[in-house]
Formats: structure tokens, C-alpha cells, sequence
């Protein structure tokens, strides 16, 4: 398997005995690495979140057969309150980011070639984290967070309590952000090498 395959088992195994969970995604790019991905092919409904109009494009056409179980959201989440800013598309959609100089952190990390390190920059609007939950709830089951630069922000930037279903949150890059799952109860359960597994049992 895959190391994106091994997430996806990971999740299938906690998630074995819910079959009608519900996950929010936020960074869902093309729906396919996403760690939820399987579970919506098992028939959990899911909020995804993308801001690159062609990540989520082609999210849409290669996912046809689930867009009824599916809320896209065209925006970026943020930690503070929705306005217009900048969007640097790059030439994989993936590591499309907020962040200017996140692309060049991926060359120097050795993930992203440099002669495919370019960008484009566009305006897209924005919705806080905790306005998102305002709008699409807060019964979550899974919450998958991969938002380039952003995760450990958008963790710290919300009241995790009210997310009282949540028993699982998967992160791309945790930086100094597990202090705000922790809080709650959250506790590391793996780190592959993609993202970063906190689960929370609930009383």
C-alpha cells in the first residue's frame, strides 16, 4: 500500500462500526489523498473545503457518483474573520497555499521540484473557522485539516468542545497547534507520513 493508502485503512479501522458518520475537510484539494475519501465511499456525507477553482473542479468530475453526499465549500478557511485576500495557485494544486512563500518551503523541504515551483496569484474570499461551523454545524465525526500552512492556526482558533461528536482529527503539519486538541481530551495516536492522527473518546 500506498503511505496515503495506509491513512486511509488507519481511518477505515475507527471508523469500522459508523456507517453513517459525517467529516469536515478543509483543504479537500481533489478528494482522492484525502483521508475521509474512503469513508465517503462507504456513505458518509462530508463539508469539503478548497479554495484552487481547478483542485476543486476536478474534485467534482472525478468524484460524480458521491456529489450528493458532498458540501463543497470555494473558499479558504482562515482563523479570523472572512474577507478578500490572495491565493497562490501552484502548478500542483496541492501545495496551492494562503501562504506566498509556502512553495518555496516545499523545494527546500525536496517535496516539489524547482522547476515546478510556480505560481499564480489570485483573489479568493474567506471564511473563518468558527463562521464555517456557524453555517454548516458543528456534528462532526472526523475533522481532516490540510490547509498549507495553516493547520496549526486554524487548530487554535476554535472552541474544539463544541465539536461534541468528534473523535478523530487528522492534521497535515501540527507545528505547536496539539496543544489545542490536547486540551480537550485529543491524544496522538499515530504520525504517518502524511498526517498527524489525534483521537478523543467520548464519554
Amino acid at each position: 500500500m500506498t503511505t496515503h493508502d495506509e491513512d486511509q485503512a488507519f481511518i477505515r479501522r475507527h471508523f469500522v462500526d459508523l456507517q453513517n458518520g459525517r467529516a469536515l475537510v478543509i483543504g479537500a484539494n481533489e478528494g482522492f489523498n484525502n483521508p475521509s475519501y474512503s469513508l465517503i465511499e462507504k456513505g458518509w456525507t462530508a463539508v469539503c473545503c478548497e479554495p484552487n477553482p481547478f483542485a476543486l473542479s476536478n474534485f467534482i468530475t472525478n468524484q460524480a457518483e458521491y456529489l450528493e453526499q458532498i458540501t463543497f465549500v470555494n473558499c479558504a478557511i482562515t482563523p479570523t474573520a472572512g474577507r478578500v485576500t490572495p491565493f497562490y495557485l501552484a502548478e500542483r494544486n496541492a501545495m496551492s497555499s494562503l501562504d506566498k512563500d509556502w512553495l518555496e518551503l516545499q523545494v527546500e523541504r525536496g517535496v516539489c521540484p524547482e522547476d515546478q515551483a510556480v505560481q499564480q496569484e489570485i483573489l479568493t474570499h474567506t471564511l473563518s473557522f468558527q463562521q464555517l461551523l456557524n453555517y454548516v454545524g458543528v456534528d462532526f465525526d472526523l475533522v481532516v485539516i490540510d490547509a498549507e500552512g495553516q493547520d496549526s492556526q486554524l487548530l487554535g482558533a476554535i472552541d474544539w468542545n463544541q465539536l461534541h461528536k468528534c473523535t478523530m482529527v487528522c492534521v497535515e503539519d501540527i507545528y505547536d497547534g496539539a496543544k489545542w486538541l490536547e486540551d480537550v481530551g485529543f491524544n496522538l495516536v499515530l504520525k504517518s507520513n502524511h498526517n498527524y492522527f489525534y483521537k478523543r473518546v467520548l464519554d
